[in-house]
């Protein structure tokens, strides 16, 4: 039997189906829909899916319905109003996420069909996206060679068919280049200036910008006129200047600083000293290079200590660091955990006496909280030198090092530092 949907109108239901998992999410999830379709076609379709959905914060996650079935065990989680019903041996079970902060996630062993809508199955799918209301997925389904649509109903597309279309440039057509010819300009003579700075014999010259010349129209012209060869115009006068003028300076210092000299006794006047000489009262570019350093280093920050390394040593001596919120459970998961911030899940089978979702630990301005999930058989904890105490259910608690927490059933847990 082939998986089939119920198709609709663009804009509505997304459907992305391969041969062992099936994505149902709101319409907003097209922009993202080529990632979509190598998420879900890839190795880990279920990490890859909520790797995109929760890139922007968990707020902002759609609604959505994801199965991945493995053999014959059924990996789901759903969020929003849609109820997804999965058929096994032992009957249907309707997982639903409606009024779930997060996501509702299970596992159903012995699973042979999903469906979404009471009346999905109108049109056969093996594997691509299309626009859906409902649909009824069944694991491992062969992808058909081309499926039958019906009239006027839009047909399977591939992921690629989503994205809006580019229109094919038009050819540029290149005109062949036109001969410009540069006609000379004439250029005015300079005109002298007399420097009342300089002796009577010198003149200094003073000559105006050169004009921009200015390209000729296009058309050209019926004979091209005569150009000037000679090199009459490289012969000008010279400008005259004196040898102080002429002199090269270094550059002053940008940053300058006066410092009032102390009184001195009376000394002969020194001797004329060469150019950069030191006169005692300026500071020079290499002090001002010194201080820079030193203020650089005394603003160096200083180092923060090391943040503190606590984990939970486990029954099989296994250590499990709280470097983020952490869930022990018989089979925990995350359908009753608010905030943004996703809790790592410890699974400890074996024990009846161990709920579910049992207990929460985690780091809070440094200090570890527990907090009892409203478990069946209630949390024990005992602070070191301590009698042991029952937690109350649902109320965070602060422990210190080396508090065993008892979940029940012989199972104990120990919080330590490194």
């Amino acid at each position: 039997m082939t998986t089939s949907y119920t198709p609709s109108q663009p804009g509505t239901w997304l459907l992305l189906v391969t041969g062992d998992t099936v994505l149902f999410a709101e319409a907003a999830v097209a922009a993202a829909v080529d990632e979509l379709w190598a998420a879900v076609s890839g190795g880990a379709p279920v990490q890859a899916v909520l790797d995109i959905f929760t890139r922007n914060g968990l707020g902002s996650a759609p609604s959505f319905a994801l199965g991945h079935v493995v053999g014959d065990t059924l990996h789901a989680l759903v969020r929003g109003p849609i109820v997804l019903d999965a058929v096994a041996a032992g009957g249907t079970e309707a997982i639903d996420g409606t009024g779930v902060s997060t996501w509702r996630e299970t596992t159903v062993d012995g699973v042979t069909a999903l469906s979404v809508g009471e009346h999905a199955g109108h049109l056969p799918i093996g594997s691509g996206v299309v626009w859906a209301s409902g649909f009824a997925f069944q694991p491992g389904g062969a992808a058909i060679a081309a499926p039958v649509v019906a009239p006027l109903v839009e047909p399977v597309l591939p992921p690629a068919a989503l994205a809006p279309s580019i229109e094919t440039p038009a050819p540029v057509v290149i005109e062949p280049p036109v001969a410009v010819i540069p006609v000379p300009v004439a250029v005015a003579p300079p005109a002298e200036v007399t420097d009342p700075d300089l002796p009577s014999e010198h003149t200094m010259v003073e000559r105006d910008e050169e004009p921009e010349p200015v390209a000729p129209p296009v058309a050209a012209p019926s004979a091209p006129p005569a150009i000037d060869t000679s090199y009459s115009h490289l012969f000008e006068e010279t400008v005259h200047r004196s040898i102080e003028e002429a002199a090269i300076r270094e550059e002053e210092p940008e940053e300058r600083t006066v410092v009032p000299a102390a009184p001195a006794p009376a000394a002969p006047a020194p001797a004329a000293t060469s150019l950069g000489d030191h006169d005692g009262e300026t500071v020079m570019s290499a002090d001002i290079s010194e201080l820079r350093k030193r203020k650089k280093v005394a603003a160096a920050p200083s180092v923060a200590p090391p943040a503190r390394a606590i984990y939970l040593e486990l029954p099989n001596n296994q250590r499990e660091a709280l470097t983020q919120p952490v869930i022990i459970g018989r089979s925990p998961s995350v359908s009753q955990v608010s905030g943004t911030e996703l809790p790592r899940l410890v699974s400890i089978p074996g024990s009846q006496d161990i709920s579910r979702n049992h207990a929460r630990f985690a780091v809070e301005g440094g200090t570890v909280v527990v907090t009892d999930l409203h478990s069946r058989n209630g949390t024990s904890v005992a602070l070191p030198g301590k009698p042991p105490q029952m937690l109350r259910k649902g109320e965070p608690t602060a422990v210190l090092p080396g508090t065993v927490v008892d979940l029940g059933g012989g199972i104990s847990l120990t919080v330590r530092e490194a």
